[in-house]
């Protein structure tokens, strides 16, 4: 396939060659970049589109603003240091073995969870 005719891919513009500076001289270069293609509009009076309607129920409703709030949330210190369900806490912690003693790799800093949700981040 020649170069006129490959589909287009809509990529970032690229040099062909690196510019040659150098003091006193002008510098040129040629950048190949992709553009949209040019058509002419068809007659587009008539057609009908329909439009999907859609009822969102007041249950699904609340439980995207319940989502949104939980996205929007901050996270303060507490001034009490007891963790209760609900909670995000941040821990250091490493697995033991039989005999108390740390499995080499399990050690973690900073882990990141929510106290009762079952979820964690990294």
């Amino acid at each position: 396939m020649d170069k006129e005719n490959q589909p287009l891919g809509y990529d970032y513009p690229k040099i062909e060659e690196e510019p040659n500076f150098e003091l006193g001289k002008d510098t040129t270069f040629a950048i190949n970049y992709d553009v949209f293609p040019q058509f002419d509009l068809s007659d587009y009076k008539g057609i009908e589109i329909k439009e999907p309607q859609f009822k969102i129920a007041n249950k699904d409703e609340e439980e995207e603003l319940k989502n949104i709030q939980e996205q929007n949330a901050m996270v303060i210190d507490k001034a009490s240091k007891t963790v209760a369900d609900k909670n995000v806490v941040t821990i250091d912690y490493y697995e033991v073995d039989d005999k108390d003693q740390e499995i080499e790799g399990t050690k973690r800093a900073d882990f990141v969870f929510t106290v009762g949700s079952g979820e964690n981040y990294y």
